[in-house]
């Protein structure tokens, strides 16, 4: 089951030193979540959050080496470069 957030809290300080942090951490990112997991990125650096810890899951209910897709890999890659 795949679940995908639907909306985003709207965080707005009065001020740069009210600026707390927020740490986004997402889960089960693999080859058969990667479609809501690109949305769910794409939703986040939309409303501000520009970077998000991933756990990818090495072998996602067991359908397969999630690194034994290239095109994945490649993915998380340039994720990585970007920050």
């Amino acid at each position: 089951m795949t679940a995908a957030a639907t909306s985003f809290p709207t965080f707005t300080p009065a001020s740069a030193a009210e600026r707390g942090q927020l740490i986004v951490s997402l889960h089960d990112v693999a080859p058969p979540t990667w479609e809501s997991s690109q949305e769910i990125i794409r939703q986040l650096r939309r409303h501000g959050v520009p970077i998000c810890s991933l756990l990818v899951v090495p072998d996602y209910h067991h359908s397969g080496p999630s690194m034994a897709n290239p095109e994945f890999v490649a993915w998380l890659r340039e994720l990585e470069a970007d920050g």
